[in-house]
């Protein structure tokens, strides 16, 4: 065996099979190909790489083995070789889980936290589920950071966790409360409204705990309660002190995670203690939505619109603004349906808000649903200029509305000689000369 068999079959032993694993010749030449095939056909993403660089070779292969950049290419190849069966695809890469979760263990024992090259570890469990139903071994790598796997892996094995009857629901939305922190290089935005949609869209929850979601999206500070109440259990631990208070759901959470393994104990805790209220702003409404949507009748509807709109006139936080302005799209929405006087007064009562985007919003929908000059001049006048400019927006923007209304919001900004910029000023021209 050559010198740069051997270092290839060295990295092979330390970092992708079991500890003493005996290797026959059939097994070694298959390695040193799959470490071969990862260096050269899954390297670098950029498109541009291979024409500033050179494609990468052999010679690349020991290089990369010293700079530790093999292991984050390894799960893609050993998927895909078709050189592997599918019983040494599993064995490898289930082994190589195992091999890299017990490195960083012992990294984070000894130093305190882990420095080494992330893995694709969604992409890897999501080839695994495809062959295996889901294990805790596989509930903890789905735990791991990763910014690597496409967000098609973290959707996969989502759905899959969904559907697993051995999970309760509350680890289910336990999960679902960690994925912002799983991948902080990328923006979470795109996998996390996908997830939103199916998870409450998933009849494998129940209905009740799925509501339980949106009710949790609308406790304020949801995240920041959390940590502290976490840090008061441990300055409390040992001690007499009283109860720490967690919102019903989360002590739920808590109780199921203490009856799990200590490691995903810590695979649950380590990222949900480090989500932030933020996070969970770009779903907000979606939930607020679906929630709405769910009421049987106009009248419990109603009830949940004027619900949650309450304290209107003093929003405390970013969720509680998204909550109620997905409440006034739905009121808009289902006008048409509503009593006049109480679309009205609710609308009016946002117009008042602390918060200026909810105050664009409703006269917004107060100059589209009425001819009132009083909402007309209340908006130009408002202090926020974000404010000021929603009469110019309604009505030169693509928001939908009957020819009528158009024409007369653009009569509008006609007589107050509003101002506008070039573009602007050409739609007005031609809705005035409709």
């Amino acid at each position: 065996m050559s010198n740069y068999e051997a270092k290839i079959i060295k990295y092979c032993g330390e970092r992708i099979l079991p500890r003493g694993y005996k290797i026959d010749a059939d097994l070694r030449r298959k390695l040193i190909t799959l470490v071969e095939d990862a260096v050269i056909n899954y390297g670098e993403n950029d498109s541009n790489f291979d024409e500033v660089f050179g494609p990468k070779g052999k010679e690349d292969v020991l290089p990369c083995i010293d700079a530790g950049t093999v292991d984050e290419r390894i799960c893609a190849a050993c998927a895909n070789a078709d050189y592997l069966t599918e019983e040494e695809k599993l064995f490898l890469l289930k082994s190589f889980l195992r091999r890299k979760t017990e490195a960083d263990r012992s990294m984070r024992e000894q130093i305190g936290f882990v420095w080494s090259p992330q893995i694709p570890y969604q992409s890897c469990v999501s080839y695994l589920l495809e062959h295996e139903p889901l294990t805790e071994e596989y509930l903890l790598y789905l735990l791991m950071k990763d910014s690597e796997s496409p967000n098609e892996s973290f959707i996969h094995n989502f759905q899959i966790l969904l559907n697993d009857r051995n999970l309760s629901d509350t680890v289910k939305i336990g999960y679902y409360l960690c994925l912002p922190n799983m991948d902080r290089r990328r923006d979470p935005t795109k996998r996390l409204k996908k997830a939103t949609s199916i998870l409450l869209d998933s009849e494998a929850v129940a209905k009740e705990n799925r509501v339980k979601v949106f009710e949790l999206l609308r406790e304020p500070d949801l995240f920041m309660q959390i940590r502290k109440g976490f840090e008061e259990l441990r300055k409390a631990e040992g001690t007499d002190a009283g109860e720490v208070y967690f919102t019903p759901f989360i002590e739920d959470l808590f109780q199921s995670l203490a009856e799990m393994p200590e490691e995903l104990q810590e695979g649950y805790l380590r990222n949900i203690l480090n989500v932030i209220d933020f996070d969970f702003n770009c779903v907000r409404r979606q939930a607020c939505d679906w929630y709405i949507s769910q009421l049987p009748t106009l009248e419990e509807k109603k009830e949940a619109i004027t619900r949650l709109i309450e304290n209107v006139d003093n929003v405390k936080s970013d969720g509680d603004k998204y909550i109620k302005m997905c409440a006034y799209d739905a009121l808009y929405s289902m006008s048409e349906e509503l009593d006049e006087d109480f679309v009205r007064q609710l609308l009016e009562l946002g117009s008042h808000s602390n918060l200026s985007d909810i105050r664009a919003q409703c006269y917004k929908y107060l100059l589209l649903l009425f001819d009132d000059t009083a909402y007309v001049e209340g908006c130009l006048n408002d202090t926020s200029k974000k404010v000021r400019g929603t009469v110019v927006r309604t009505a030169l923007s693509g928001t939908k509305m009957d020819s009528t209304t158009r024409l007369r919001l653009s009569k509008i900004i006609e007589e107050k000689k509003l101002k506008l910029t070039k573009k602007q000023k050409g739609r007005l021209k031609n809705l005035l000369e409709k």
